[in-house]
């Protein structure tokens, strides 16, 4: 079995590093949750008489419709934070020198994707 090195700046737990990861890890898990009740406000709508039956009556086309809208701007949130920063992290794996420059080039990246992504959701 192939032990894992230890990245010396997630040793400390209140390093940036280490509170990207777990953030990043949070935001994965809450993608998971989001997306499965996206998928079920989903079918909420399109087969509006099983799910209504299958909650006990909790889901009805209107409440799938409403919760299906309204899950759209976090699962962008999340899936963005999610991607960057996994991105970021493969880039430091990659290399790449100034951490700095790419801190700030995916922080934009995600402020521009998520405007866009919102500017869309609101027209």
């Amino acid at each position: 079995m192939r032990m894992r090195e230890k990245d010396p700046d997630c040793e400390n737990r209140t390093s940036t590093e280490f509170r990207l990861i777990r953030f990043g890890r949070f935001c994965a898990w809450m993608l998971i949750i989001l997306i499965a009740t996206y998928f079920l406000s989903g079918f909420g709508i399109t087969k509006s008489s099983l799910i209504n039956k299958s909650t006990f009556g909790l889901l009805d086309k209107a409440s799938s419709f409403r919760i299906h809208e309204y899950l759209t701007l976090p699962m962008a949130f999340a899936f963005l934070c999610h991607t960057l920063i996994a991105i970021r992290f493969a880039m430091i794996r990659w290399k790449v020198k100034n951490k700095i420059v790419l801190n700030y080039l995916l922080t934009g990246i995600g402020i521009i994707l998520f405007s866009l992504a919102a500017y869309a959701y609101f027209i």
